[in-house]
């Protein structure tokens, strides 16, 4: 790395959307990291990322950001459909990667830039914020502990009422639209996380997966829902929605009480703080856990990624994302998409 240990990690954000200003705060609130560079192919948002953000160098093509000498990792944010392009640009150009969720829009994309990495021998993390929080790291300990028993079944939603914009990514089946792959992602990770320390291991994957919603006019799943089966009496049941209300929380029932966490994707997302409460119910009554932090929830997966790249590691540690939990995320969404009948959206599909 060109950032040594007692010094910063340097930071480039490729493509200066909505979500990489919040990263680029996430950076701010990180004192291990800066931001250095940013690229983009609007010169106009540029320049205003760039000035609110006190980034000292622009660049209006992404191959000129990757090949910043001086760069030591790459947040690429661009639309859905552009994660594995711009992902093998950055490994290529011999940076590590973070890339925004979902990673790519299918497993086998997924895989192509996990063993892109590995070849390299560069660093990858999917970014998902609610796993690096330390609400998710307390939840794996209480469930591993057996604070309800053994678990049982698994409740995940995450959805809201969105405007329908055909013009919009969310709408946009070129550019990886719909609910699963914005926000169902969420659910899917976090509960096989669950699922894999209930079963003593690192994650598991359904043995079993059906599922119900709706497509709408453009041709992406604006409502989906997923009945999982883990076996050993483990299920589990998952929602989203871009075009229906629903509550974000996560329940998890086991034999001796039950574990709500009412804000599990998203505490302090756009400021902070972060502050979360993980409810616990059993015989002996109910009590709350909260976890108090000052920074937007951005700050915990650049600590997760800028503490690895300072320590030499090319992934995350658990329960942040690791590469072998992206794969499987991915193939899970792939199942859940494939059971509503959507179609495969990989690099070969859409060549």
């Amino acid at each position: 790395m060109s950032a040594a240990a007692e010094r910063q990690v340097a930071w480039g954000i490729l493509g200066p959307g909505t979500i990489a200003n919040n990263f680029a705060e996430g950076v701010r609130q990180t004192p291990s990291a800066m931001l250095l560079a940013a690229g983009g192919r609007t010169p106009e948002r540029l320049s205003v990322f760039g000035r609110k953000h006190g980034v000292e160098r622009l660049y209006d093509t992404y191959e000129a950001l990757v090949a910043d000498p001086d760069l030591d990792v790459i947040y690429v944010a661009t639309p859905h459909a552009f994660h594995l392009e711009h992902g093998l640009l950055a490994i290529s150009a011999g940076k590590g990667l973070m890339v925004e969720k979902p990673a790519a829009l299918a497993a086998r994309d997924v895989e192509q830039l996990v063993e892109a990495a590995k070849r390299a021998d560069v660093f990858f993390m999917e970014a998902y914020k609610c796993r690096c929080h330390p609400q998710t790291a307390r939840l794996v300990e209480l469930i591993r502990e057996g604070a309800i028993g053994a678990i049982q079944h698994i409740e995940a939603r995450n959805g809201g009422m969105v405007e329908r914009d055909p013009q919009s990514r969310l709408f946009d089946p070129a550019l990886g639209g719909g609910g699963i792959f914005d926000i169902g992602c969420y659910p899917v990770s976090t509960v096989q996380l669950i699922a894999g320390a209930a079963q003593g291991r690192a994650f598991a994957e359904p043995v079993a997966l059906t599922a119900s919603g709706e497509i709408g006019p453009t041709g992406v799943d604006e409502i989906a829902y997923a009945e999982m089966d883990f076996g050993n009496g483990l299920t589990a049941s998952i929602g989203c929605a871009l075009r229906m209300a629903m509550d974000d929380t996560l329940v998890i029932s086991g034999s001796e009480g039950q574990i709500v966490l009412p804000n599990p994707w998203r505490p302090g997302r756009n400021a902070g703080p972060s502050d979360a409460c993980i409810v616990i119910e059993t015989a002996n009554g109910k009590r709350e856990e909260w976890l108090y932090d000052p920074r937007q929830l951005f700050a915990f997966e650049v600590e997760v990624a800028t503490r690895a790249l300072l320590e030499g590691r090319k992934c995350a540690i658990s329960p942040a994302m690791t590469p072998e939990d992206s794969i499987l995320n991915a193939r899970t969404i792939d199942r859940w998409r494939a059971a509503l009948g959507l179609p495969v959206v990989d690099s070969a599909s859409r060549a």
